[in-house]
C-alpha cells in the first residue's frame, strides 16, 4: 500500500515520464510549445542541439513522456531520430518542409506537422501519450 506523501509515494512520481523534450526548436516554436504545454501535467524540456539531446535522453530517459523534433532544412535531428526510436519514446515532428513525413516515418516518428503549429496539437500528443496509446492518436501527417 502507497501511502500519499510518504516516501514510497514520492518514489513512485518520480518515475512517472512527465517531461516533454523539444529539440533544435527554432524561437516561435519554442514559444508555442511552452504555451501548449503550461497548466498541462507535463513539463518542458529544451535542448538546442542533437548533442544536449543526446545527453539529455541518456540522463533522463524514464522521465520522458514525448519528444518533439524541429526537423530542419539540414536535417541535423536525423541521427537522434534513431536514436530515439530504439529508446522507444514517442516523437513527433515538425518542420517546414512537406517532404520530411516519409523519412520521420522510417525513424518511428508519430506524427509529422507542418509549421506553423497548433499548440491544440501539441497539448492533444501530450495527453496521448500519457494514455500510452500513441500510435494510435495522430495520423503520420497532420494538416
Amino acid at each position: 500500500m502507497i501511502i500519499p506523501g510518504s516516501n514510497t509515494a514520492r518514489a513512485k512520481r518520480s518515475t512517472n515520464k512527465d517531461t516533454v523534450l523539444l529539440v533544435n526548436a527554432d524561437a516561435v516554436t519554442e514559444k508555442v510549445m511552452r504555451s501548449a504545454i503550461k497548466g498541462s501535467r507535463h513539463k518542458l524540456q529544451t535542448a538546442n542541439s542533437v548533442n544536449e539531446a543526446h545527453n539529455a535522453l541518456g540522463r533522463k530517459i524514464n522521465n520522458i513522456a514525448l519528444v518533439i523534433v524541429d526537423l530542419d532544412p539540414g536535417m541535423t535531428g536525423v541521427s537522434l531520430l534513431a536514436e530515439i526510436k530504439i529508446a522507444r519514446v514517442p516523437t513527433l515532428a515538425v518542420t517546414h518542409d512537406p517532404n520530411v513525413s516519409a523519412l520521420a516515418n522510417r525513424y518511428g516518428v508519430v506524427a509529422c506537422f507542418p509549421k506553423p503549429i497548433s499548440p491544440m496539437w501539441i497539448r492533444h500528443a501530450a495527453d496521448q501519450v500519457s494514455t500510452r496509446n500513441p500510435l494510435a492518436a495522430f495520423p503520420l501527417v497532420a494538416t
